[in-house]
């Protein structure tokens, strides 16, 4: 499979933002579903909207554009592509009931991984 599709891209999206459908992506982002399906089927995903996403949600540009490297910016924490297959590897073990609960469990953590970030660069802010 080919990381760097827009497809590709776009499910990262999906992905670090936790956005649960393509209406949902495109109602936070404020675009039009019919864009979204143009983007797939020319292959193509605007880069400002992936810089801008990048800058906003503290993502690696590299990572959400080709799938490889650290996930998120000034992080040590870096995807390891085996312990990537070993987890693929184990959820196919599952049924499609525990995949689910599975990727609740993930979506969570990430959830809270964000919220981290946040109150760090809220702790950062001068005093006002």
């Amino acid at each position: 499979m080919n990381n760097k599709t827009a497809n590709s891209v776009i499910n990262r999206i999906q992905n670090a933002m936790q956005f649960n459908s393509d209406s949902e992506m495109c109602l936070k982002l404020e675009i039009n579903r019919a864009t979204l399906g143009n983007w797939r089927l020319r292959d193509s995903v605007p880069y400002s909207l992936c810089v801008g996403i990048s800058e906003s949600d503290k993502l690696s540009l590299d990572w959400l554009l080709t799938g490889e490297g650290q996930i998120l910016k000034n992080n040590s924490i870096k995807t390891n592509t085996k312990t990537e297959q070993e987890i693929s590897d184990l959820t196919h073990l599952f049924n499609e009931q525990e995949q689910q609960e599975i990727l609740i469990v993930l979506k969570e953590k990430r959830r809270i991984s964000l919220l981290e970030i946040t109150v760090k660069k809220l702790q950062a802010l001068p005093p006002e």
